[in-house]
């Protein structure tokens, strides 16, 4: 197998792409930067035959590659470590740990170490300079002046010293005076700079024995400290913001200046002053027997209701007690007083108007099913229009709930209309919707108005497949809109057809496609124009009165007639007609 070479510029060799990339193998000599490039068969102009020509050391003569050697030697130094890795093709250089000593001190790591012994080790900051530790420092003496902060445990005897702040723990013995806001100890007695001892100042305990009064009087009552007081006597009065305590008894009265409580009785100290009781997140007040009270107001949480939701709860298992009675008694007949349900927008303190639509007050009526209560029934008011500094227009809605569903309104009362979505039944008689129904049967609906009073209809619907020659018809005899050729409908019982012009049919349908009741009549008028007017039969009998003769009509101008239907209600029906002018 052939070696092919090829040898060019820099820019020649970039150039050779597409077919002719330099094949697999194929070597090109820069003549730019003497280098060599080997071709891969895919990268344009080939890539570079990785080598280092020389190896550039800082302070020292430059290594050039000869062709001669062709490896580079790197020989470890003192306290310098080498480590090649074949796999990754790298090296490490790392330096190994070291000590500095100077005769006197040996510096390795983290330690400083003497080499003289029961010599000291001297740190001396020039000028001003200190010596800043930073963690615990453990020290079997300490002697000389230690300035400034500590943070951490300081372990040993401090013999001389000791200025600033410390924060942790001092263990060891402490000779001198301790100097600050956390005053001084003498003899294991401790004395305040400010006469004052606090909780942070004692973190800890102090045995009683160690203290110069270890019990504490209140009232006549001697308490020692550390142990609890149950009972204590000879107090004359008790100031304090909180008083804790699972259980208090106080002996005769107990006053706080606004109330006093005396055997069973609470009583308010300032004149028209309210005595609020007050009950924190969700608490109750439960009261077991009866309550007896001149005026009675239930808030919620805070004290005059400014937040929360007030509620009161009555329960009994008695079957002939009622929970909640209320019992007046005066000498008017007028009485203005009552249950009063009130509603406002806004806040207990803020209130504000109420608008239209607003729901005032509900009372609802509730089961127990086995596991929970369902509501059966309400009664709900609300604002319907809007309020006014004179009036408050508003509406009842009594809503029932059926079998499966949830309670629905029924009825609604207003001040212009008394409205249901349910039929409203007397007993005899049921209203639902446009429908005024007798119950009983063969019973008659009598509308009796008093006096000279009548009953008036101002329209009368038109007839319909169930309308018999009984139904209430019309006081006149009402025009149709059929005037020429055409076929008569329902709603032309009852009517007279008026025909104008000449040469018109008029066809009366078959039972079958239009059922008129037995007794419908209609009448016919040609006017003077209608010289010849046909009335027609469909597939049922028109008979003339008078005779046997059957079948469509002839109305001469200026004749009428008149047709009645005797038989057969949808099919095969039977008509009579007679008039003036009719053939």
């Amino acid at each position: 197998m052939a070696l092919q070479i090829r040898r060019g510029t820099d820019t020649q060799r970039q150039a050779l792409s597409g077919p002719n990339t330099p094949i697999a193998g194929e070597l090109l000599y820069n003549t730019d930067n003497k280098k060599l490039y080997i071709g891969d068969g895919t990268t344009t102009g080939g890539t570079s035959i990785g080598y280092f020509g020389s190896v550039a050391v800082s302070g020292q003569s430059t290594i050039r590659s000869t062709g001669v050697n062709e490896a580079l030697t790197i020989v470890a130094g003192a306290n310098i470590s080498l480590i090649t890795d074949a796999n990754t093709g790298t090296l490490t250089i790392a330096a190994a740990p070291q000590e500095l000593t100077n005769g006197s001190l040996r510096l390795f790591q983290n330690n400083i170490t003497s080499l003289n012994s029961n010599e000291d080790i001297n740190i001396d900051p020039a000028g001003t300079g200190k010596v800043n530790v930073t963690g615990n420092l453990t020290a079997t003496t300490l002697t000389g002046t230690l300035t400034g902060n500590v943070t951490g445990i300081v372990t040993g005897s401090a013999g001389s010293s000791l200025v600033g702040n410390v924060t942790g723990n001092v263990t060891g013995n402490v000779t001198g005076n301790v100097t600050g806001s956390a005053g001084s100890v003498t003899n294991g007695v401790y004395t305040t700079d400010t006469g004052t001892v606090t909780n942070t100042m004692l973190a800890g305990s102090i045995a009683n024995a160690k203290l110069l009064n270890s019990s504490l009087t209140i009232g006549s009552t001697a308490i020692s400290l550390g142990s609890a007081g149950t009972t204590i006597s000879g107090l004359t009065s008790l100031t304090s913001t909180t008083l804790n305590s699972t259980n208090l008894t106080v002996t005769n009265e107990f006053t706080n200046q606004r109330i006093r409580i005396k055997d069973n009785l609470i009583i308010g100290l300032s004149s028209n002053e309210n005595i609020d009781i007050d009950f924190n997140g969700s608490g109750l007040l439960n009261v077991i027997g009866g309550i007896q009270s001149k005026g009675l107001s239930i808030f919620g949480a805070g004290i005059g209701g400014e937040s929360g939701s007030g509620q009161l709860v009555v329960t009994t298992q008695s079957t002939t007690l009622s929970p909640v009675v209320v019992f007046t008694a005066h000498d008017t007949a007028s009485y203005n007083g009552g249950t009063t349900f009130t509603r406002a927008r806004g806040g207990l303190l803020t209130p504000s108007i109420v608008q239209n639509g607003d729901v005032l007050h509900n009372i609802v009526f509730n089961g127990y099913n086995g596991s929970t209560t369902l509501g059966s029934s309400s009664i709900t008011a609300s604002v319907d229009g809007t309020a006014t500094s004179s009036s408050m227009p508003g509406k009842l809605t009594f809503s029932i709930a059926g079998v499966g569903s949830g309670i629905l309104p029924k009825l609604t009362v207003s001040s212009t209309a008394v409205t249901s979505t349910v039929p409203i039944s007397t007993g005899s008689l049921q209203l639902f919707q446009n429908n005024l129904t007798g119950l009983n049967s063969n019973e008659d609906i009598v509308i009796a108005p008093s006096g000279t009073g009548g009953v008036k209809i101002d329209k009368v619907a038109a007839p319909t497949a169930t309308t018999t020659a009984s139904s209430i018809g019309y006081l006149g005899m009402p025009v149709s809109t059929v005037t020429g050729t055409g076929t008569l409908t329902l709603a032309d019982a009852g009517k007279h057809i008026y025909i104008t012009t000449t040469g018109q049919t008029i066809t009366i349908p078959a039972a079958s496609s239009v059922a008129y009741p037995i007794g419908t009549t209609i009448t016919f008028i040609a006017g003077p124009s209608a010289t010849t007017a046909t009335i027609a039969i469909a597939t049922d009998t028109l008979r003339l009165a008078g005779g046997t003769s059957t079948g469509s009509r002839t109305l001469a101008a200026n004749g009428m007639a008149t047709a009645v239907k005797v038989s057969g209600t949808s099919s095969a029906g039977v008509w009579y007609i007679n008039g003036t002018g009719i053939t």
